[in-house]
């Protein structure tokens, strides 16, 4: 399932897999995932938040789309959906009640009477089934949709035949004989258009047959009718059953305005499950323009059911808040994709309309915190018409740093999945001991260091779908998108009584009643369920409560990280946080936190509008491991904790000699672990492999590359997942030449355990690096402009294999290379995806593909050349060695210009990840190495020299050292060079006399070295950075011992050369004697240096 106590070693994290979670039922259609967008223009296409049971599904691109790197070009579906049929409304009122009990709801009703009456809750989705019994009206018998619009253009129809017939009846017209009847026109004059079945998603669950007539591609005739006023057109006939008479089809003015709905009547007429609702979203007044409103996909309706259904009065299922309306506004289309420019309008329109609640239960390919215009909108909004969004927090979980929901981190309510023992029993019949999140809800941090998920809400459901999809009108989802209109029903709930009661409800104190009101979820990480469940009775004690806070922290030097301290790596010793007070009044704030934080003080004073530093040291941390959780600050005057600061540290296990780790846990059902491995430059092939006996449970294993990306996702491993089946013990794959720095494996025990008669899953994991290791693992240099010859050295040693490698150097043009794009493939199916367009002076180029998971993965390689003449695209290399998945194309002086990679697959059915590396290298006119000995045996090292010469222009140039397997041409290690050449800085230490267990402050000082003007730089001083304005910090020591004490400083900061030196103050025994009032400049140690090569 996800995060929570698991009752055994190894329990950090969550967990969860891909393939088989779940008794396996047949997908009815596929929803694309990691795709192209079409290219139009429109923006970025974004995929609906929906689980499969059985594990993610992404599709191969339309025919001719491109996938662009990076940007807001691409799409990167969030999940593919396999809903689930219930068999009846009991089933559905029975798992709805479960969810309510979850969050408190059902309690708060009974003490208020509240249904969130009033509240206009806008769906921003897929559109909603506008027939469906359980979303008709409210308790109060006012209509439950107030308003449909679609912003997609599905169902666009141009009307542009226009006939006179003033006698009605059968006419001849340019689209063929019709039947007018009776229908008036007040200008005589007539409208017909063609609505074409080919403007649905092949890929949505009617395909292209609207109609259900069992062929796709229908032209529906459409007629446009002025009935009140001459020349403003305000009805339509839609042509459903295909028979050209419009005498028999309901007449649909704008749904907002009449609220008629329309069947298309499928092949069985008075067949409910065959019929497919639509209504007259909008009706151009001129008539020469008609929007039909549907739901194609069933994702929007389920969405719109779980927040506001109303369906008690006939014994249906109602939502969260039944007395809430709905804003439908469709963005998504058939097939759940969309584009970032169509949810901005029905972000804008959901505003100025009055929405209270907007729910976006949505995500897309971007990479987390590039939405800054999708969230400056929502700010915007937000500020000027009090709207509230809660957005979802993805589904790509359960590695760190998976969430990337758009919305402002510090106003608006991303959320994840949760579920408790009740929901495992009632909604799957499993046996789940304890409460936790799903392993595929997405994990903070976000960029910024910040939570990610604010909270949690139920993240499966039984609502209401499309009768076209199942039978009995309901249907389960699981995902964050659940989780959205639970919480979204929640708030209207507390708003509504909080408009009976006269509290206030602004968007800011909506935002913290629901971090205040939400119950922590014991032994998960604050990462991956922020402040923890929502509870209706909470939420609304602390909305009553009122605001307070006005406290804001943000960590000293560290940018544009103002939301909390993250580290991915080596342990950080500590962090300068700026604690700024926003309100007019005093603060006395208590200082606590996690038992492996301390800080330099356990209370600050704030006065009013006024900021202080606060240090934070981080040396009790009990090891490798995720350690996520908060540092509060409290006035006890106030209501509530008045600020919540995340601290989250990833802290690896570093791969000893002989290259191997070995990890092993026992986990109850659902229960996980998290594992992390530092994989250093130079590694060739990183080998993982989870074994499981069959008797001893079911799990799954994940792998995340350190931008927390999923490479591999194993199936069940251990228990079969239908009895008899054959069990597969062990899952192990190699990565080959695995990206450096900090990899994440999440093992998840199957929540299905109880099916197999199991309490608990032990497993074993094991994890084997090969490859060459490099000190230092990056090269600075630094120095003047022009200044001579900068020299350096490195060290090669081979683990645990001896090799035989050589260095080259190459300048690289574009800083460093970039991490390899992580894509996805149908097996028989292809991906043209764009390269960074080569440079004019780049004379080697390497572009590979690879570390596929699915076994018997074959993949080809083509790179196309873009002719800037001509505009053509012509073919310059191809790479199609049968049986794998690992294809190179080197290219010596390749032709600069645009690039695209082609790639094939073929093996496999279904979809795999694979990874592209690309490389773009110069030869350095400023950059030379020494070669290294022909044979380096394991164990050995090898040292190399380096040299460059300091180019005349002030900056930095990037260059690449590649060590080339001579046997087999690899490409073993890369190791990246800066040199800079840039004005240098001087940094200066005064100290006073130091004794043993005092406290101090040792002032630091930096200059420009040629000028000696002061500089407002950050410094690094002992692990920590600090803001030195007007160049100077007053940097806290307290010797432990006599001798000396090394104060270890740096300055990294682009306008300069980079600075590191070491300073050794003499500690003395005792302190000694100044006479009254003199100032001796004996009592100050001065120190002063510079350094123009890193690493000395």
């Amino acid at each position: 399932m996800g995060d929570h106590p698991a009752g055994g070693p190894g329990t950090v994290g969550p967990g969860g897999g891909r393939d088989g979670h779940f008794p396996r039922c047949l997908p009815p259609w596929r929803l694309r995932g990691d795709g192209a967008a079409p290219m139009n223009g429109r923006g970025i296409a974004v995929g609906l938040l929906l689980l499969l049971a059985l594990g993610r599904v992404a599709a191969s691109p339309p025919p001719g789309a491109l996938e662009e790197t990076g940007g807001h070009a691409g799409r990167l579906g969030a999940a593919a959906a396999v809903p689930v049929p219930v068999p009846d409304r009991a089933a559905a009122r029975e798992a709805m009640a479960v969810n309510l009990r979850a969050m408190g709801a059902d309690s708060f009703v009974d003490a208020t009477a509240s249904s969130g009456r009033g509240i206009l809750i806008a769906v921003i989705d897929t559109g909603v089934d506008p027939g469906h019994p359980d979303l008709q009206f409210t308790p109060d018998w006012e209509r439950k949709i107030a308003d449909w619009v679609d912003f997609t253009g599905e169902g666009d129809v141009n009307i542009t035949v226009s006939i006179r017939a003033p006698r009605g009846g059968w006419v001849d017209t340019p689209v063929g004989r019709v039947n007018l009847g009776r229908i008036t026109s007040q200008s005589g004059r007539y409208r017909l258009g063609r609505f074409s079945e080919r403007q649905l998603s092949p890929e949505g669950p009617l395909g292209e047959d609207i109609n259900r007539n069992g062929k796709a591609g229908d032209a529906i005739l459409v007629l446009v009718t002025d009935g009140q006023q001459p020349g403003v057109y305000d009805t339509v006939h839609v042509d459903t059953d295909g028979n050209r008479d419009f005498t028999d089809e309901v007449a649909l003015r704008e749904f907002r305005v009449g609220h008629e709905v329309g069947h298309f009547p499928g092949r069985t007429p008075g067949a409910q499950d065959e019929r497919v609702a639509f209504v007259a979203a909008r009706i151009a007044g001129a008539g020469d323009h008609v929007s039909l409103g549907f739901d194609a996909n069933a994702h929007g309706t389920h969405v719109a059911g779980v927040a506001a259904a109303f369906g008690a009065h006939r014994g249906g299922m109602s939502g969260v808040a039944p007395g809430a309306r709905l804003l439908v506004l469709k963005a998504l289309d058939a097939a759940g994709d969309g584009y970032w420019s169509d949810i901005a309008e029905a972000m804008a329109y959901a505003a100025e309309q009055g929405a209270h609640i907007v729910l976006l239960s949505l995500a897309g390919g971007h990479a987390p915190g590039s939405l800054v215009a999708e969230t400056q909108l929502m700010r915007r909004l937000t500020e000027q018409y009090g709207t509230v969004f809660v957005v979802a927090a993805g589904n790509l979980g359960p590695g760190l740093g998976s969430f990337n929901a758009p919305g402002d981190p510090e106003l608006h309510l991303a959320v994840g999945a949760y579920m408790s023992p009740a929901m495992w029993q009632v909604q799957y019949g499993y046996e789940v001991p304890v409460e936790g999140v799903w392993h595929f809800s997405a994990s903070g941090p976000g960029p910024d260091g910040s939570l990610g998920p604010v909270t949690l809400a139920p993240g499966s459901a039984v609502a209401p779908v499309p009768y076209w999809l199942f039978a009995s009108g309901y249907a389960r989802f699981e995902g964050t998108s659940q989780a959205v209109p639970h919480l979204g029903g929640l708030l209207a709930l507390v708003m509504e009584e909080a408009r009976a009661e006269g509290v206030g409800i602004t968007p800011r104190a909506i935002r913290r009643a629901v971090e205040e009101g939400s119950r922590p979820i014991p032994g998960v990480p604050a990462v991956r369920q922020g402040h923890g469940l929502a509870e209706a009775p909470r939420v609304w004690a602390a909305l009553v409560r009122g605001p307070a806070a006005g406290i804001r922290a943000r960590q000293v030097g560290a940018g544009a990280a103002v939301g909390g301290i993250y580290s991915r790596g080596p342990l950080v010793a500590g962090a300068s946080l700026q604690v700024d007070n926003e309100l007019g009044i005093f603060r006395r704030l208590a200082v606590s936190g996690p038992a492996w934080m301390a800080a330099d003080r356990r209370h600050l004073s704030l006065p009013a509008v006024t900021a202080r530093h606060l240090e934070v040291r981080f040396g009790n941390l009990p090891g490798p491991g995720l350690h996520s959780e908060m540092l509060l600050l409290d006035d006890p005057a106030t209501p509530g904790t008045d600020l919540t600061f995340p601290l989250t540290f990833a802290i690896p296990h570093a791969f000893p000699d002989d290259g191997g780790l070995r990890f092993s846990g026992d986990l109850a059902p659902g229960g996980s672990a998290r594992h992390y491995l530092d994989i250093p430059p130079g590694t060739a092939t990183l080998h993982i492999r989870l074994s499981v006996p069959a008797a001893r449970g079911q799990a799954w294993l994940h792998l995340l590359r350190p931008d927390g990306r999923e490479l591999w996702a194993t199936g069940p491993v251990g228990q079969p997942e239908e009895p008899g089946g054959v069990p597969a013990e062990r899952a192990e794959w190699s990565v080959h030449s695995p990206v450096p720095g900090v990899w994440e494996l999440v093992v998840m025990s199957s929540p299905a355990l109880s099916r197999y008669g199991l309490r608990s899953t032990g497993y074993s994991l094991e994890a084997q690096a090969r490859g060459v290791r490099l000190e230092p693992a990056r090269l600075h240099l630094g120095g003047p402009a022009g200044g001579g010859a900068l020299e350096s050295a490195f060290t090669v040693r081979p683990w645990p294999d001896t090799v035989r490698a050589r260095a080259l150097a190459f300048a690289v043009n574009d800083g460093d290379p970039p991490i390899p794009g992580l894509h996805q493939v149908e097996g028989g199916h292809s991906r043209a995806i764009a390269l960074r367009p080569v440079g004019p002076g780049v004379t080697y180029l390497r572009v590979e593909v690879g570390n596929a998971p699915v076994p018997g993965a074959d993949l080809s390689l083509t790179l196309y050349h873009r002719d800037p003449l001509t505009g053509r695209w012509t073919e310059l290399a191809n790479a199609a060695s049968p049986g794998t998945a690992r294809e190179v194309i080197e290219l010596s002086h390749p032709p600069p210009g645009e690039l695209i990679a082609y790639v094939e697959a073929a093996g496999f059915s279904g979809p795999t990840s694979f990874e592209l590396r690309e490389l773009a290298l110069s030869d350095p006119a400023w950059l030379a190495v020494s070669d290294l000995p022909g044979e380096i045996r394991a164990g050995q090292t090898a040292e190399s020299s380096v040299i460059a010469i300091a180019p005349e222009q002030p900056g930095e140039h990037h260059g690449l050292i590649l060590l080339r397997d001579d046997v087999t041409g690899d490409v073993l290690a890369a190791l990246p060079v800066l040199a800079t050449t840039r004005p240098e800085l001087e940094v200066e230490v005064l100290a006073p006399p130091l004794v043993p267990g005092r406290r101090e402050l040792v002032m630091v000082r930096v200059r420009e070295a040629a000028t000696g003007h002061p500089v407002s730089v950050s410094i690094e001083i002992g692990g920590r950075r600090w803001s030195a304005p007007r160049g100077e910090v007053a940097y806290p020591v307290t010797p432990v011992a006599q001798g000396e004490l090394a104060v270890n400083v740096s300055v990294r900061d682009p306008r300069y050369a980079p600075l590191a030196a070491v300073f050794r103050l003499p500690v003395s025994a005792e302190h000694p004697v100044a006479l009254p009032g003199e100032a001796r400049a004996s009592d100050v140690d001065r120190q002063k240096v510079r350094n123009f090569l890193m690493g000395r």
